[in-house]
């Protein structure tokens, strides 16, 4: 049985990490105010009262360029009901907290808020499971090129981000992504994204991810992008999910290889119509901009617009930068149920995509016809 120690039993919080090893340590609600970084012992739950939870919050002047706390090249910490708050710092530059070269971690019934950077960091860290929190009012709030998500997770080095699983979150009015998901075989599902900045899930690289069951509305954009979904790996499995109102495109592949993008309802994006691009921000937007865009399945999904002033210039929009060296190959687009978006169903654009389109299976309008 692991031992229960009490955080008010130890002259500062560090004596009461260093003891808790191998054990529990509880915090009893209230706020505690963190003067220096903390370092996060090996096998540990941190926990407080599940409806009353103890708040960790930075104190004024803290050093805008060190974590609240760290965890480096530990494993089997458990983080349960506690909040990690920034406080009325300003301008931060680094993340909330930190977990490098990490394994068995677990945040469950916390919550992370008000920061100006990142608000978790995972940096080759393997077996992650971040589920029932939430993670509200992080990121920089102005635009700018220096990225913040609210949850930060990709490799170091050469380690890379494996069996991360984020499930049954809240992510809302963060100023930046919701998430960085960039690991493999690796889970995003049944979170509730609103009001996000940026993309809501960026996945610039990453094998064998699950994206499904996900409810994202309103992703704006902060410096370049505000898709529901901007993908860039490759074996996706993006299912179920119900995106709407974002700035850009519903879901966005670009070079993506061998991935599934099915199910899925797509509506009302386009809302940046200042963009240079939104003539062409669509419910799913596929891209081959440096590689190609091959074998890839894009089947029953529902992309339409039903606002009075339609946003969503297509419901599928297919795209190579240089259709010379670049191209869609060998996807399957069928099934999909495109209507009463603002231009068309599907465009083709300069016939970016080659030997893509079922004669068995159509792409149907709001009428039954073939589009």
């Amino acid at each position: 049985m692991k031992r229960t120690l009490n955080v008010k039993d130890f002259p500062s919080l560090q004596h009461a990490l260093d003891a808790a090893v191998y054990g529990e340590l509880y915090f009893p609600p209230g706020d505690y105010v963190i003067e220096s970084t903390l370092r996060l012992s090996p096998y540990t739950k941190l926990f407080s009262d599940t409806y009353n939870r103890a708040r960790l919050v930075l104190a004024p002047g803290f050093s805008p360029s060190n974590p609240l706390a760290i965890g480096y090249q530990v494993s089997g910490v458990e983080v349960d009901s506690l909040v990690f708050s920034g406080g009325s710092n300003k301008e931060r530059v680094t993340e909330l907290a930190s977990f490098f070269l990490c394994k068995g971690i677990k945040i469950t019934n916390s919550m992370v808020e008000n920061t100006t950077h990142i608000g978790l960091a995972f940096g080759g860290c393997v077996d992650v499971s971040i589920t029932n929190s939430k993670f509200s009012h992080c990121g920089r709030p102005a635009p700018t090129a220096v990225s913040s998500p609210a949850v930060w997770i990709d490799k170091i080095g050469d380690v890379i981000s494996r069996n991360i699983s984020v499930r049954n979150n809240i992510f809302y009015r963060n100023n930046w992504s919701a998430i960085y998901l960039m690991a493999d075989d690796s889970e995003f599902i049944n979170n509730y994204c609103e009001n996000n900045g940026e993309s809501t899930v960026f996945s610039a690289h990453g094998n064998f991810i699950r994206i499904e069951d996900n409810r994202i509305y309103r992703s704006f954009r902060n410096h370049i992008s505000g898709a529901g979904l901007e993908l860039g790996g490759n074996f996706y499995q993006v299912r179920n999910n119900y995106i709407s109102y974002c700035a850009a495109d519903g879901i966005a592949l670009s070079n993506s290889k061998n991935s599934f993008i099915e199910n899925n309802i797509c509506f009302n994006n386009g809302q940046d119509i200042d963009n240079p691009g939104s003539a062409n921000f669509s419910g799913i937007g596929m891209a081959a901009v440096v590689s190609d865009c091959s074998d890839n399945y894009i089947v029953n999904n529902r992309c339409f617009d039903d606002q009075v002033s339609p946003t969503q210039a297509h419901g599928i929009f297919l795209y190579s930068a240089n259709p010379e060296t670049v191209l869609i190959r060998r996807a399957i687009i069928a099934n999909n149920n495109v209507f009463s978006n603002k231009t068309d169903g599907i465009r083709n654009h300069q016939n970016a995509a080659v030997d893509s389109f079922s004669s068995i299976y159509r792409n149907i309008g709001r009428d039954g016809r073939s589009v």
